[in-house]
């Protein structure tokens, strides 16, 4: 684990921007043996002020050994023993002399280790393209050359360059015996490796012999004579002299000043994007990463502040010297700015008033036009925030000190803010076991992946079960459509009534699961009237949690055993299942069967797994700080700067199918007591891509099987949308299987089976048709099919209006108990993702595909909140 930490702090990220120039070098020449010395050059172009800087430092400490050595020499005439070692000791003590200082001869060879390491790694991650690949006369660039009769020439002309250059660069015997040591070690740890290696190394060291002949008979890198003054002293020169200062009319405190301000400035903006606010994320839910990758994640956030913030502080250092000292602080001072203002200000669309959403597993939930609508208006506001920020940062720079002093402490807070978000993420992290941990090449089985309590959970009885199934975000007429492409589910869903008017009771999971379970009294509406105020989201999951804890003692008490997977935005952990404490009630969450499902399906995945978050979690960095013409190309139906999105997409799309598409192999019918279960299942919630033609599986090739009918409405949906559709085809065909193997068992008659959705995902085609391909209200089409006990008969259509809450009331039936008694109308809630406001409250009835039955009552309903909140 540490091992893996500290590659991901110190190697990944500096072999992840490698791997970038290596691949727009191998892109623009075709050659990757051409590339690799290109990118050796450039390496060392790159750093080559700090080659020239560690030269200096080691001729400084030769000219220092020089005269001591000679004073040394002198006592070594006079005193011996003690005596001798504390007059030397003394004499380092008063020179500031340390014969450790010896290693900054060193200092060249040091700046390329962490370059050739991070190059090793580089090549091995490109080991499958290079293998086989010729270069010139180097026959493989992943074999040792051999070209000399089989004696490797690489190695021997690296060892040639560093000798000659050894040789060149110091005078002194002791320095060119050191350096031919090192020469002849590196000749034998590095004779029998691979040619592209060698090729990298190689170059390296040629460079440095080329620049040692420069230094040593072309005086590069002497430094200029300052310039004579300028004669010219009009208002025009003046202005110009006051934005760009020469560096050597500036005092040496203003120097030192401006080059801290910078310096602080890019080190707060790295924190903002690399630390703070992927570790803030990150600590906000746990479970949305893979807790065997948190350090290598972590690990990764850090090891990319670092390296940008020495790219960035290094390369404006070029400028320091120069006239672009002012201006260049001034300009990182006003980004910061801008920086700050969107990430804690205007974190949000502040002219519709609506927020991003929540995120689930990096992916936004908000529709699109959050993000850039109104556009002419969003970009105004960038204008103003940038020129206010402008002359904002122009005024505080009369006061130089202090701005130093604010980037300073912001900085500090930053770290320890991200310091207290490192100690929450390990503290609410479960162990969980993972995929990752094993080597896939073994003769390991799925099997060894189930959950222990997969005998509970997928247990069902011979007497009687009650399940209920949520498709998170399944269009409910859509599967009327599914049905004309597959009329054979008509007998595979035969008992069940679909009723395809059915409308949601919200937008979001979070606000219409308390009601699925609670009934219509739980319906955001009905809590702001209940508390005679808009609620906050705190409230909704206290709310939520007292709706499941009703049902599912309802049902314990009378003797049922209950299994709950996925009770969001309830969340019954150690400090709220007190309740639980001798009852026949479990809750489950995340995604149990995700390792089984991948080790069951590997050998037919067209992907890599992946669950590491690091490049979508920097992303999310940047998305923060950015003004919001910037944020729509950061997050544009998904994070731009992630090369393997789709990937990482595709990972997410396998877990969140595992559950429904595993329940015909994995349950059994032995509980002794009737059972209640309810299952939240994600197939059918973005990200999607699930072939239905390949078995269900994730792939990113396949044709999407929507009807063609509604190919005209893609112009108004989201990319992802257009697949939504292959999504709940699989869902039906997992449930499909799943009540087959009922059938099989016996006990499909015995079940009242449930399947309902919370809400739609924004693509009901029967209420575009109708409505000039707009939908109406937000996410309102649901799902509702209902199988009651010992029903028979060919699946029935029911066209008359429902609303997804009526799940409770087919609960309480069961139960012997009365349901809700129904108002003379529904309302029908849209609120945003992550709080409890509220945005439109509709009175719907009959049609919920007719626009003429949608009535907006928001006004009304807001009045009589109000009036009642005042009593």
């Amino acid at each position: 684990m540490l091992k893996d930490a500290l590659y991901h702090i110190f190697v990944y990220p500096l072999e992840s921007l490698l791997g970038f120039v290596l691949s727009i070098l191998h892109h623009w020449n075709g050659s990757y043996g051409l590339s690799i010395i290109l990118l050796s050059l450039l390496v060392n172009l790159f750093l080559l002020k700090l080659f020239f800087l560690a030269d200096r430092a080691s001729k400084n400490h030769a000219f220092i050994k020089a005269r001591l050595d000679k004073k040394i020499t002198e006592f070594k005439r006079v005193f011996k023993g003690g005596e001798l070692y504390a007059y030397i000791k003394t004499l380092y003590r008063q020179n500031h002399y340390h014969p450790i200082y010896a290693l900054k001869a060193l200092g060249g060879l040091a700046l390329q280790v962490p370059f050739f390491v991070a190059v090793v790694f580089l090549l091995e991650f490109h080991s499958p393209e290079l293998r086989g690949v010729k270069f010139g006369v180097i026959p493989d660039l992943l074999s040792p050359d051999g070209l000399l009769w089989g004696i490797n020439l690489l190695p021997l002309l690296m060892t040639f360059f560093t000798l000659c250059n050894v040789w060149i660069s110091s005078q002194e015997k002791g320095a060119r015996i050191q350096g031919g040591v090192i020469a002849l070690i590196f000749l034998v740890l590095l004779y029998k490796m691979p040619s592209a290696l060698l090729l990298y190394w190689t170059t390296s060291m040629a460079f440095a012999l080329l620049k040692s002949i420069c230094v040593k008979y072309i005086h590069l890198g002497k430094k200029e004579e300052k310039p004579s003054q300028e004669k010219h002293h009009s208002f025009i020169v003046k202005v110009f002299n006051a934005c760009f200062t020469r560096y050597s009319d500036l005092s040496s405190q203003d120097y030192k000043l401006y080059r801290n301000i910078s310096i602080f400035a890019i080190l707060n903006l790295c924190v903002l994007v690399f630390l703070y606010n992927p570790f803030a994320l990150y600590a906000s839910d746990v479970s949305q990463f893979d807790p065997k990758e948190t350090w290598n994640t972590l690990g990764a956030l850090f090891g990319f502040f670092l390296l940008t913030s020495f790219l960035l502080i290094y390369t404006t250092s070029f400028f320091y010297k120069t006239r672009l000292l002012k201006i260049g602080t001034y300009g990182f001072c006003v980004i910061l700015v801008i920086a700050l203002v969107y990430n804690f200000i205007l974190d949000y669309n502040v002219v519709t008033g609506e927020g991003y959403g929540h995120l689930d597993k990096m992916v936004f939930l908000a529709n699109r036009s959050v993000f850039v609508k109104p556009k002419i208006t969003l970009i105004l506001i960038d204008v103003i925030v940038g020129i206010t920020a402008s002359v904002g940062v122009l005024f505080l720079l009369f006061y130089k000190k202090y701005i130093e002093k604010i980037c300073l402490f912001l900085f500090y807070f930053f770290i320890v803010i991200v310091l207290f978000f490192i100690g929450e993420i390990f503290l609410n992290i479960n162990s969980k076991k993972s995929i990752q941990t094993l080597n896939l090449d073994s003769q390991v089985t799925a099997e060894e992946f189930l959950p222990s309590f997969n005998d509970r959970l997928l247990g069902f009885s011979k007497k009687k079960n009650v399940l209920v199934i949520v498709l998170d975000a399944f269009t409910g007429s859509h599967f009327q459509d599914i049905l004309e492409q597959y009329p054979e589910y008509y007998r595979i869903f035969d008992g069940f009534v679909y009723y395809n008017n059915t409308a949601s009771s919200g937008s979001s999971t979070y606000f219409t699961t308390p009601s699925l379970v609670g009934g219509q009294q739980y319906t955001l509406a009905n809590l702001y009237q209940k508390y005679g105020k808009i609620i906050d989201l705190q409230t909704v999951i206290t709310e939520a949690e007292n709706a499941f804890r009703q049902v599912t003692l309802d049902f314990e008490r009378q003797g049922w055993r209950v299994d709950i997977l996925d009770s969001e935005p309830a969340i019954f952990g150690a400090s709220n299942s007190q309740w639980l404490k001798n009852r026949d009630i479990a809750f489950y969450y995340d995604y149990p069967y995700e390792d089984y499902h991948y080790v069951k399906n590997r050998d037919k995945l067209l992907f890599e797994r992946k669950t590491n978050f690091w490049a979508e979690l920097i992303s999310y960095g940047f998305f923060k700080i950015s003004p919001y013409s910037i944020r729509a190309r950061v997050y544009d139906r998904g994070w731009k700067f992630v090369q393997d999105a789709r990937e990482r997409l595709l990972t997410d799309v396998l877990n969140y199918s595992s559950d429904i598409m595993n329940l015909s192999s994995l349950s059994n019918a032995h509980s002794s007591k009737p059972t209640f279960k309810y299952i939240k299942s994600m197939i059918t919630h973005a990200p999607f891509g699930l072939n239905s033609k390949r078995g269900c599986l994730p792939d990113k090739t396949y044709l999407t099987e929507t009807p063609k009918k509604y190919l005209n409405f893609y112009e108004k949906l989201e990319e992802d949308q257009k697949y939504h559709f292959d999504n709940e085809i699989c869902a039906i065909i997992g449930l499909g299987n799943f009540f087959s193997w009922m059938k099989k068992e016996g006990i499909y008659n015995q079940s009242q089976i449930l399947v309902v959705s919370d809400h739609d995902y924004g693509d009901s085609f029967r209420q575009m048709q109708n409505n000039d391909g707009e939908m109406l209200g937000l996410r309102s089409d649901a799902l509702l099919l209902v199988k009651d006990f010992n029903q028979k008969g060919k699946l029935r259509i029911e066209k008359n209006f429902m609303v997804n809450y009526e799940v409770y009331n087919f609960l309480q039936k069961t139960l012997g108990k009365q349901g809700d008694i129904q108002k003379n109308h529904r309302i029908n809630q849209i609120g945003t993702t992550l709080k409890a406001e509220m945005r439109n409250i509709y009175e719907v009835k009959d049609n919920i595909y007719d626009p003429k039955n949608w009535k907006d009552v928001t006004k009304e309903f807001l009045d009589n909140l109000n009036k009642k909140e005042e009593k």
